[in-house]
Protein backbone atom coordinates (compact mmCIF):
# COMPACT_ATOMS: atom_id res chain seq x y z
CA UNK A 1 0.00 0.00 0.00
CA UNK A 2 2.85 2.12 0.75
CA UNK A 3 4.93 1.66 -2.45
CA UNK A 4 1.43 2.10 -4.66
CA UNK A 5 1.07 5.70 -2.70
CA UNK A 6 4.41 6.27 -3.38
CA UNK A 7 3.78 5.17 -6.87
CA UNK A 8 0.78 7.41 -7.67
CA UNK A 9 2.49 10.54 -6.04
CA UNK A 10 5.29 10.10 -8.54
CA UNK A 11 3.30 9.88 -11.68
CA UNK A 12 1.24 13.08 -10.58
CA UNK A 13 4.30 15.10 -10.03
CA UNK A 14 5.62 13.89 -14.13
CA UNK A 15 2.01 14.73 -14.94
CA UNK A 16 2.50 18.06 -13.61
CA UNK A 17 5.61 18.93 -14.58
CA UNK A 18 4.78 17.82 -18.14
CA UNK A 19 2.09 20.12 -18.29
CA UNK A 20 3.92 22.73 -16.86
CA UNK A 21 6.27 22.10 -19.87
CA UNK A 22 3.56 21.85 -22.55
CA UNK A 23 2.16 25.12 -20.99
CA UNK A 24 4.86 27.21 -21.46
CA UNK A 25 5.27 25.67 -24.63
CA UNK A 26 2.19 25.60 -25.96
CA UNK A 27 2.58 28.94 -27.74
CA UNK A 28 5.39 27.44 -30.03
CA UNK A 29 3.69 23.82 -30.73
CA UNK A 30 0.89 23.84 -33.04
CA UNK A 31 -0.49 27.13 -31.79
CA UNK A 32 -1.33 25.06 -28.68
CA UNK A 33 -2.94 27.64 -25.84
CA UNK A 34 -4.49 30.82 -25.82
CA UNK A 35 -2.40 32.79 -28.42
CA UNK A 36 -0.21 31.80 -31.62
CA UNK A 37 2.86 32.97 -32.91
CA UNK A 38 3.57 33.71 -36.34
CA UNK A 39 7.31 34.98 -36.87
CA UNK A 40 6.81 36.17 -40.45
CA UNK A 41 4.43 38.58 -38.79
CA UNK A 42 6.80 39.91 -35.82
CA UNK A 43 8.42 43.34 -36.18
CA UNK A 44 11.25 44.64 -34.23
CA UNK A 45 11.19 47.96 -33.57
CA UNK A 46 13.77 50.33 -35.13
CA UNK A 47 15.33 54.03 -34.46
CA UNK A 48 15.83 55.76 -37.62
CA UNK A 49 14.88 58.82 -39.46
CA UNK A 50 10.82 58.83 -39.90
CA UNK A 51 9.12 60.66 -42.65
CA UNK A 52 5.72 62.01 -42.27
CA UNK A 53 3.31 62.48 -45.16
CA UNK A 54 0.98 60.74 -47.34
CA UNK A 55 0.35 59.17 -50.16
CA UNK A 56 -1.43 59.85 -53.53
CA UNK A 57 -2.49 58.75 -57.08
CA UNK A 58 -0.79 61.15 -60.19
CA UNK A 59 -0.40 61.44 -63.50
CA UNK A 60 3.16 61.71 -65.18
CA UNK A 61 2.77 64.33 -67.78
CA UNK A 62 5.02 65.96 -70.40
CA UNK A 63 5.89 69.86 -69.65
CA UNK A 64 5.89 70.75 -73.23
CA UNK A 65 2.97 68.84 -75.22
CA UNK A 66 2.97 69.37 -79.52
CA UNK A 67 -0.23 70.06 -80.07
CA UNK A 68 -1.16 69.18 -83.74
CA UNK A 69 -4.06 70.57 -84.68
CA UNK A 70 -5.96 71.87 -87.85
CA UNK A 71 -4.44 75.55 -88.92
CA UNK A 72 -6.52 76.16 -91.85
CA UNK A 73 -9.05 78.93 -91.49
CA UNK A 74 -12.46 76.42 -92.94
CA UNK A 75 -13.76 73.28 -91.40
CA UNK A 76 -12.54 69.92 -93.28
CA UNK A 77 -12.54 66.04 -92.66
CA UNK A 78 -9.46 63.81 -91.57
CA UNK A 79 -8.71 61.53 -94.40
CA UNK A 80 -5.35 59.74 -92.91
CA UNK A 81 -4.06 59.54 -89.21
CA UNK A 82 -0.69 57.65 -88.08
CA UNK A 83 -1.68 54.87 -86.00
CA UNK A 84 -2.15 55.90 -81.76
CA UNK A 85 0.78 55.23 -80.06
CA UNK A 86 3.40 54.82 -83.08
CA UNK A 87 6.77 56.62 -82.79
CA UNK A 88 7.80 59.39 -85.36
CA UNK A 89 10.48 60.76 -86.24
CA UNK A 90 11.06 64.86 -86.66
CA UNK A 91 9.18 65.50 -90.16
CA UNK A 92 6.90 62.45 -90.38
CA UNK A 93 4.03 62.79 -91.41
CA UNK A 94 0.98 62.15 -88.98
CA UNK A 95 -2.14 63.08 -90.46
CA UNK A 96 -4.00 64.28 -93.68
CA UNK A 97 -6.77 66.28 -94.51
CA UNK A 98 -9.57 66.53 -97.58
CA UNK A 99 -8.36 69.14 -99.76
CA UNK A 100 -11.15 68.55 -102.18
CA UNK A 101 -12.97 71.54 -101.81
CA UNK A 102 -9.51 73.93 -101.68
CA UNK A 103 -8.25 72.57 -104.42
CA UNK A 104 -11.58 73.26 -106.64
CA UNK A 105 -11.09 76.57 -104.81
CA UNK A 106 -7.85 77.20 -106.70
CA UNK A 107 -8.63 76.41 -109.82
CA UNK A 108 -11.62 78.67 -109.96
CA UNK A 109 -9.22 81.16 -108.58
CA UNK A 110 -6.70 80.95 -111.40
CA UNK A 111 -9.25 80.67 -113.95
CA UNK A 112 -10.88 83.99 -113.00
CA UNK A 113 -7.58 85.78 -113.09
CA UNK A 114 -6.80 84.32 -116.51
CA UNK A 115 -10.57 85.34 -117.42
CA UNK A 116 -10.19 89.03 -115.72
CA UNK A 117 -6.52 89.46 -117.47
CA UNK A 118 -8.31 88.64 -121.27
CA UNK A 119 -10.94 91.17 -120.06
CA UNK A 120 -8.30 93.69 -119.09
CA UNK A 121 -5.95 93.12 -122.38
CA UNK A 122 -9.17 93.91 -124.56
CA UNK A 123 -10.14 97.17 -121.99
CA UNK A 124 -6.21 98.10 -122.79
CA UNK A 125 -6.65 97.78 -126.36
CA UNK A 126 -10.26 99.62 -126.49
CA UNK A 127 -8.58 102.34 -124.50
CA UNK A 128 -5.59 102.25 -126.98
CA UNK A 129 -8.33 102.57 -129.83
CA UNK A 130 -10.44 105.17 -127.96
CA UNK A 131 -6.81 107.15 -127.60
CA UNK A 132 -6.73 107.60 -131.42
CA UNK A 133 -10.39 108.39 -131.93
CA UNK A 134 -10.37 111.20 -129.54
CA UNK A 135 -7.31 112.55 -131.08
CA UNK A 136 -9.24 112.64 -134.41
CA UNK A 137 -11.86 114.18 -133.17
CA UNK A 138 -10.00 117.05 -131.15
CA UNK A 139 -8.41 117.35 -134.47
CA UNK A 140 -11.57 117.51 -136.26
CA UNK A 141 -12.80 119.97 -133.52
CA UNK A 142 -9.75 122.20 -133.80
CA UNK A 143 -9.95 122.43 -138.12
CA UNK A 144 -13.10 123.68 -137.53
CA UNK A 145 -12.13 126.00 -135.34
CA UNK A 146 -9.68 126.97 -137.31
CA UNK A 147 -11.63 127.06 -140.11
CA UNK A 148 -14.22 129.73 -138.71
CA UNK A 149 -11.68 131.32 -137.29
CA UNK A 150 -10.20 132.24 -140.36
CA UNK A 151 -13.40 132.80 -142.53
CA UNK A 152 -14.28 135.29 -139.38
CA UNK A 153 -10.62 136.99 -140.64
CA UNK A 154 -11.11 136.71 -143.79
CA UNK A 155 -14.32 138.21 -144.14
CA UNK A 156 -13.01 141.00 -141.16
CA UNK A 157 -10.14 141.70 -143.37
CA UNK A 158 -10.98 141.00 -146.52
CA UNK A 159 -14.59 140.16 -148.15
CA UNK A 160 -16.13 142.80 -145.68
CA UNK A 161 -14.08 145.85 -146.87
CA UNK A 162 -14.17 144.66 -150.35
CA UNK A 163 -18.04 144.45 -150.51
CA UNK A 164 -18.43 147.62 -148.43
CA UNK A 165 -16.17 148.93 -151.48
CA UNK A 166 -17.82 147.06 -154.21
CA UNK A 167 -21.45 149.08 -152.52
CA UNK A 168 -19.52 152.49 -152.66
CA UNK A 169 -18.18 151.70 -156.53
CA UNK A 170 -22.23 150.72 -157.18
CA UNK A 171 -23.60 153.11 -155.50
CA UNK A 172 -20.55 156.11 -157.08
CA UNK A 173 -21.52 154.23 -160.54
CA UNK A 174 -25.47 154.64 -160.19
CA UNK A 175 -25.01 158.54 -159.49
CA UNK A 176 -22.81 158.73 -162.17
CA UNK A 177 -25.25 157.21 -164.82
CA UNK A 178 -27.77 159.72 -162.94
CA UNK A 179 -26.09 162.78 -163.40
CA UNK A 180 -25.05 161.49 -166.88
CA UNK A 181 -29.30 161.19 -167.11
CA UNK A 182 -30.09 164.17 -165.79
CA UNK A 183 -27.21 166.26 -167.87
CA UNK A 184 -28.65 164.33 -171.21
CA UNK A 185 -32.23 164.92 -170.24
CA UNK A 186 -31.61 168.65 -169.45
CA UNK A 187 -29.21 169.09 -172.52
CA UNK A 188 -31.87 167.79 -174.43
CA UNK A 189 -34.65 169.81 -173.27
CA UNK A 190 -32.59 172.73 -173.81
CA UNK A 191 -32.19 171.96 -177.29
CA UNK A 192 -35.87 171.32 -177.67
CA UNK A 193 -36.29 174.69 -176.21
CA UNK A 194 -33.49 176.44 -177.95
CA UNK A 195 -34.77 174.78 -181.30
CA UNK A 196 -37.28 175.42 -184.12
CA UNK A 197 -38.79 172.67 -185.81
CA UNK A 198 -39.53 172.80 -189.45
CA UNK A 199 -42.11 170.25 -188.99
CA UNK A 200 -43.80 168.63 -186.55
CA UNK A 201 -42.15 165.56 -187.19
CA UNK A 202 -38.92 166.72 -186.27
CA UNK A 203 -40.91 168.26 -183.34
CA UNK A 204 -42.27 165.09 -182.29
CA UNK A 205 -38.89 163.25 -182.09
CA UNK A 206 -37.30 165.89 -179.86
CA UNK A 207 -40.14 165.36 -177.82
CA UNK A 208 -40.17 161.58 -177.70
CA UNK A 209 -36.51 161.60 -177.47
CA UNK A 210 -36.71 164.37 -174.40
CA UNK A 211 -39.37 161.52 -173.04
CA UNK A 212 -36.62 158.89 -173.55
CA UNK A 213 -34.32 160.40 -171.38
CA UNK A 214 -36.50 161.40 -168.81
CA UNK A 215 -36.93 158.04 -168.20
CA UNK A 216 -33.73 157.37 -168.49
CA UNK A 217 -33.20 159.83 -165.64
CA UNK A 218 -35.50 158.14 -163.73
CA UNK A 219 -34.41 154.83 -164.28
CA UNK A 220 -31.61 155.96 -163.16
CA UNK A 221 -32.83 157.61 -160.10
CA UNK A 222 -33.99 154.37 -159.03
CA UNK A 223 -30.62 152.36 -159.69
CA UNK A 224 -28.70 155.57 -157.44
CA UNK A 225 -31.29 155.15 -154.85
CA UNK A 226 -31.27 151.47 -155.13
CA UNK A 227 -27.14 151.47 -154.72
CA UNK A 228 -27.55 153.66 -151.91
CA UNK A 229 -30.17 151.79 -149.90
CA UNK A 230 -28.50 148.28 -150.81
CA UNK A 231 -25.29 149.85 -149.28
CA UNK A 232 -27.23 151.09 -146.37
CA UNK A 233 -28.47 147.64 -145.72
CA UNK A 234 -25.09 146.16 -146.42
CA UNK A 235 -23.44 148.63 -143.60
CA UNK A 236 -26.14 148.21 -141.40
CA UNK A 237 -27.52 144.77 -141.45
CA UNK A 238 -25.64 142.27 -144.10
CA UNK A 239 -21.90 143.48 -143.00
CA UNK A 240 -22.80 143.36 -139.11
CA UNK A 241 -24.76 140.28 -139.08
CA UNK A 242 -21.95 138.19 -141.23
CA UNK A 243 -19.71 139.07 -138.49
CA UNK A 244 -22.16 138.14 -135.99
CA UNK A 245 -22.62 134.83 -138.10
CA UNK A 246 -19.16 133.78 -138.54
CA UNK A 247 -18.40 135.08 -134.48
CA UNK A 248 -20.74 132.35 -133.54
CA UNK A 249 -19.33 130.02 -136.11
CA UNK A 250 -15.87 130.58 -134.14
CA UNK A 251 -18.32 130.25 -130.46
CA UNK A 252 -19.58 126.82 -131.64
CA UNK A 253 -16.41 125.41 -133.11
CA UNK A 254 -14.61 126.33 -129.55
CA UNK A 255 -17.29 125.11 -127.42
CA UNK A 256 -17.35 121.71 -130.02
CA UNK A 257 -13.54 121.33 -129.50
CA UNK A 258 -14.45 121.75 -125.32
CA UNK A 259 -17.08 119.44 -125.45
CA UNK A 260 -14.91 116.90 -127.83
CA UNK A 261 -11.83 117.22 -125.53
CA UNK A 262 -14.14 116.50 -122.11
CA UNK A 263 -16.05 113.77 -124.11
CA UNK A 264 -12.50 112.21 -124.64
CA UNK A 265 -11.39 112.70 -121.52
CA UNK A 266 -14.38 111.54 -119.94
CA UNK A 267 -13.97 108.53 -122.39
CA UNK A 268 -10.24 107.78 -121.68
CA UNK A 269 -11.10 108.03 -117.43
CA UNK A 270 -13.96 105.52 -117.41
CA UNK A 271 -11.69 103.16 -119.85
CA UNK A 272 -8.62 103.30 -117.67
CA UNK A 273 -11.30 102.99 -114.63
CA UNK A 274 -12.30 100.11 -115.55
CA UNK A 275 -9.04 98.72 -116.36
CA UNK A 276 -7.56 99.82 -113.01
CA UNK A 277 -10.87 97.98 -111.15
CA UNK A 278 -9.80 95.10 -113.43
CA UNK A 279 -6.49 95.22 -112.23
CA UNK A 280 -7.42 95.77 -108.79
CA UNK A 281 -9.91 92.53 -109.47
CA UNK A 282 -6.94 90.54 -110.25
CA UNK A 283 -4.55 91.27 -107.31
CA UNK A 284 -7.45 90.36 -105.25
CA UNK A 285 -7.75 86.89 -106.95
CA UNK A 286 -4.45 86.68 -106.69
CA UNK A 287 -4.11 87.84 -103.04
CA UNK A 288 -7.17 84.90 -102.26
CA UNK A 289 -4.83 82.25 -104.57
CA UNK A 290 -1.77 82.49 -102.66
CA UNK A 291 -3.88 82.34 -99.44
CA UNK A 292 -5.43 79.58 -100.68
CA UNK A 293 -2.43 78.32 -101.97
CA UNK A 294 -0.68 78.96 -98.03
CA UNK A 295 -3.38 76.42 -96.69
CA UNK A 296 -2.53 73.30 -98.98
CA UNK A 297 0.54 72.52 -96.47
CA UNK A 298 -1.48 72.92 -93.59
CA UNK A 299 -3.82 69.91 -94.77
CA UNK A 300 -1.20 67.63 -93.56
CA UNK A 301 0.65 67.21 -90.22
CA UNK A 302 4.15 66.60 -89.78
CA UNK A 303 5.81 65.75 -86.51
CA UNK A 304 7.19 68.94 -84.88
CA UNK A 305 9.98 66.53 -82.71
CA UNK A 306 10.50 62.88 -81.96
CA UNK A 307 8.12 60.85 -79.94
CA UNK A 308 5.03 58.65 -79.59
CA UNK A 309 1.67 60.13 -81.08
CA UNK A 310 -1.43 60.58 -78.73
CA UNK A 311 -4.82 60.49 -79.84
CA UNK A 312 -7.03 64.26 -79.07
CA UNK A 313 -5.65 65.89 -76.29
CA UNK A 314 -4.77 63.94 -73.46
CA UNK A 315 -5.18 66.96 -71.05
CA UNK A 316 -8.33 67.67 -72.23
CA UNK A 317 -10.92 66.04 -69.85
CA UNK A 318 -12.51 62.61 -70.99
CA UNK A 319 -16.45 63.76 -71.64
CA UNK A 320 -15.05 67.10 -74.05
CA UNK A 321 -13.09 63.97 -76.10
CA UNK A 322 -15.18 63.01 -78.77
CA UNK A 323 -12.67 60.49 -80.70
CA UNK A 324 -10.12 60.49 -83.05
CA UNK A 325 -11.16 58.74 -86.31
CA UNK A 326 -10.86 58.88 -90.09
CA UNK A 327 -13.24 60.83 -91.99
CA UNK A 328 -14.57 62.95 -88.93
CA UNK A 329 -15.49 66.58 -89.28
CA UNK A 330 -12.22 68.50 -87.96
CA UNK A 331 -12.39 72.23 -87.33
CA UNK A 332 -9.80 75.38 -87.29
CA UNK A 333 -7.58 74.84 -83.93
CA UNK A 334 -8.97 71.62 -82.83
CA UNK A 335 -6.03 69.22 -81.95
CA UNK A 336 -6.20 65.71 -83.42
CA UNK A 337 -3.11 64.07 -81.83
CA UNK A 338 -0.55 65.05 -79.70
CA UNK A 339 3.64 64.42 -78.99
CA UNK A 340 4.49 64.59 -75.74
CA UNK A 341 7.85 66.23 -75.47
CA UNK A 342 9.92 63.60 -73.00
CA UNK A 343 12.58 65.83 -72.50
CA UNK A 344 11.53 67.28 -69.27
CA UNK A 345 8.28 65.53 -67.17
CA UNK A 346 6.13 66.66 -64.32
CA UNK A 347 3.48 64.76 -62.08
CA UNK A 348 0.47 66.34 -62.10
CA UNK A 349 -2.55 65.05 -59.24
CA UNK A 350 -5.02 66.21 -57.04
CA UNK A 351 -4.03 67.23 -53.52
CA UNK A 352 -6.56 66.35 -51.31
CA UNK A 353 -8.01 69.49 -49.14
CA UNK A 354 -7.20 67.90 -45.61
CA UNK A 355 -3.86 67.15 -46.65
CA UNK A 356 -3.20 71.15 -47.95
CA UNK A 357 -2.48 72.74 -44.65
CA UNK A 358 0.22 70.19 -44.01
CA UNK A 359 1.80 70.62 -47.17
CA UNK A 360 3.32 73.38 -49.24
CA UNK A 361 5.71 73.76 -52.35
CA UNK A 362 9.32 72.59 -51.98
CA UNK A 363 7.83 69.30 -50.13
CA UNK A 364 10.22 66.60 -51.10
CA UNK A 365 8.00 63.74 -52.91
CA UNK A 366 8.51 60.34 -54.07
CA UNK A 367 7.36 59.23 -57.28
CA UNK A 368 6.47 55.50 -58.06
CA UNK A 369 5.25 53.77 -60.94
CA UNK A 370 4.61 49.95 -61.00
CA UNK A 371 7.67 47.48 -59.88
CA UNK A 372 9.85 50.53 -61.16
CA UNK A 373 12.32 52.47 -58.27
CA UNK A 374 11.08 55.51 -56.50
CA UNK A 375 12.16 58.18 -58.32
CA UNK A 376 12.82 61.58 -55.85
CA UNK A 377 11.23 65.21 -56.67
CA UNK A 378 9.56 68.31 -55.39
CA UNK A 379 6.45 70.46 -55.04
CA UNK A 380 6.26 72.80 -57.63
CA UNK A 381 3.13 74.50 -57.54
CA UNK A 382 0.24 74.33 -55.56
CA UNK A 383 -3.10 76.21 -56.99
CA UNK A 384 -3.92 78.94 -54.92
CA UNK A 385 -7.57 78.40 -54.52
CA UNK A 386 -9.13 74.71 -54.51
CA UNK A 387 -11.98 73.30 -57.19
CA UNK A 388 -14.63 70.61 -56.94
CA UNK A 389 -12.89 67.00 -57.75
CA UNK A 390 -15.87 66.56 -60.39
CA UNK A 391 -16.77 70.23 -61.54
CA UNK A 392 -20.33 69.42 -62.22
CA UNK A 393 -20.85 67.80 -58.90
CA UNK A 394 -21.01 70.86 -56.72
CA UNK A 395 -21.16 68.46 -53.35
CA UNK A 396 -17.71 66.68 -54.28
CA UNK A 397 -14.69 66.73 -52.45
CA UNK A 398 -12.19 69.92 -52.84
CA UNK A 399 -8.81 69.52 -54.56
CA UNK A 400 -6.09 71.64 -55.35
CA UNK A 401 -3.90 71.18 -58.48
CA UNK A 402 -0.43 70.47 -57.60
CA UNK A 403 2.13 69.85 -59.83
CA UNK A 404 5.72 67.95 -59.05
CA UNK A 405 8.94 68.44 -60.52
CA UNK A 406 10.90 65.43 -60.97
CA UNK A 407 14.57 65.04 -60.51
CA UNK A 408 14.35 62.36 -63.52
CA UNK A 409 12.11 61.10 -65.67
CA UNK A 410 14.13 58.12 -67.13
CA UNK A 411 11.37 55.74 -67.64
CA UNK A 412 8.36 57.26 -67.26
CA UNK A 413 5.75 58.51 -70.16
CA UNK A 414 3.12 60.69 -70.60
CA UNK A 415 0.07 59.51 -69.35
CA UNK A 416 1.21 57.07 -66.54
CA UNK A 417 -0.11 56.47 -63.68
CA UNK A 418 2.05 56.92 -60.85
CA UNK A 419 2.01 56.38 -57.05
CA UNK A 420 2.99 59.75 -55.47
CA UNK A 421 4.35 59.85 -51.53
CA UNK A 422 4.17 63.37 -50.40
CA UNK A 423 6.94 64.30 -47.51
CA UNK A 424 5.67 66.85 -45.15
CA UNK A 425 8.27 66.44 -42.61
CA UNK A 426 11.31 64.54 -41.25
CA UNK A 427 11.58 63.06 -38.14
CA UNK A 428 15.16 61.87 -36.90
CA UNK A 429 16.54 59.22 -35.15
CA UNK A 430 13.14 58.00 -33.62
CA UNK A 431 11.42 54.86 -32.35
CA UNK A 432 8.61 53.48 -35.22
CA UNK A 433 6.52 50.84 -35.34
CA UNK A 434 4.39 49.62 -38.33
CA UNK A 435 0.58 50.91 -38.61
CA UNK A 436 -0.53 47.11 -38.00
CA UNK A 437 1.65 47.26 -34.81
CA UNK A 438 -0.55 49.68 -32.66
CA UNK A 439 -4.29 48.93 -31.55
CA UNK A 440 -7.08 50.58 -29.94
CA UNK A 441 -8.33 49.10 -26.61
CA UNK A 442 -10.48 51.09 -23.84
CA UNK A 443 -9.85 54.15 -25.33
CA UNK A 444 -5.83 53.39 -25.34
CA UNK A 445 -3.29 52.34 -28.01
CA UNK A 446 -1.45 49.28 -27.49
CA UNK A 447 1.11 46.92 -28.82
CA UNK A 448 1.82 43.07 -28.15
CA UNK A 449 5.15 42.84 -27.41
CA UNK A 450 7.46 39.36 -27.28
CA UNK A 451 9.00 38.97 -24.57
CA UNK A 452 12.61 37.87 -25.12
CA UNK A 453 12.21 34.84 -22.67
CA UNK A 454 9.16 32.65 -24.42
CA UNK A 455 6.71 34.36 -22.30
CA UNK A 456 3.18 34.89 -23.64
CA UNK A 457 2.77 38.30 -25.59
CA UNK A 458 3.04 41.37 -23.29
CA UNK A 459 -0.01 43.84 -24.08
CA UNK A 460 1.84 47.57 -23.53
CA UNK A 461 0.37 50.56 -23.41
CA UNK A 462 2.00 53.30 -26.02
CA UNK A 463 2.34 57.47 -26.40
CA UNK A 464 2.16 57.86 -30.18
CA UNK A 465 3.53 61.12 -31.63
CA UNK A 466 3.26 61.72 -35.96
CA UNK A 467 2.13 59.00 -38.46
CA UNK A 468 2.11 58.60 -41.88
CA UNK A 469 0.01 56.09 -44.09
CA UNK A 470 2.82 52.86 -42.96
CA UNK A 471 4.57 53.65 -40.05
CA UNK A 472 3.38 55.71 -36.77
CA UNK A 473 6.05 57.44 -33.88
CA UNK A 474 6.35 56.30 -31.18
CA UNK A 475 6.92 58.66 -27.86
CA UNK A 476 6.79 56.32 -24.95
CA UNK A 477 6.23 52.15 -24.82
CA UNK A 478 8.84 50.89 -26.76
CA UNK A 479 12.57 50.26 -26.87
CA UNK A 480 14.57 50.13 -29.94
CA UNK A 481 15.35 46.23 -30.50
CA UNK A 482 12.21 45.01 -28.84
CA UNK A 483 9.60 43.07 -31.45
CA UNK A 484 6.26 43.39 -31.64
CA UNK A 485 3.33 41.53 -33.17
CA UNK A 486 1.78 43.12 -36.15
CA UNK A 487 -1.60 41.23 -35.31
CA UNK A 488 -3.92 40.25 -32.49
CA UNK A 489 -2.02 36.86 -31.22
CA UNK A 490 -4.95 36.02 -28.31
CA UNK A 491 -7.66 36.44 -31.30
CA UNK A 492 -5.94 34.43 -33.68
CA UNK A 493 -7.45 30.68 -33.98
CA UNK A 494 -5.17 27.35 -34.72
CA UNK A 495 -5.31 25.92 -37.73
Amino acid sequence: MPFAKKFILAVLFLLIVAGGGLYLLRGKIFGQGDYVIRPDRIYEVKKADLQIGFTQMGTVNAVKNCELSLQAPFPTKLVWIIDENAHVKKADLVAKFETEALTTKIEDLKRSIDDTKKQQKVAEEELRMQTISNSTDIKTAEDSLETAEDAFSKYRRLEGPKQLDEQDILVSEAERKYADAVKAWQTQKDNILNSVFINNDEEDKAGQALLNLKQAMDKALQESEAAVLNRKIFKRHTHPDMLKTLTNQIGQAKLNLEKVKVNAVSKVSQKETEIQNLKTKIESFQTELAKHESYLPLMQITAPIDGVVLYGNPNARRWDDTGIKVGMNVERNEVVATIPDMSEMIVDFDLAENYRAKTKVGNNVFVKAGEKDKVKGKIKTIAPLPVNQFFWDRNSPKIYKTVIELESAKGFLSGMSVKVEVVTSNLPNTIFVPVEAVFEEEGRHIAYVQPPDGKPPEKRPLKLGAANENYVEIKDGLSEGEKVFLYKPFQETVK
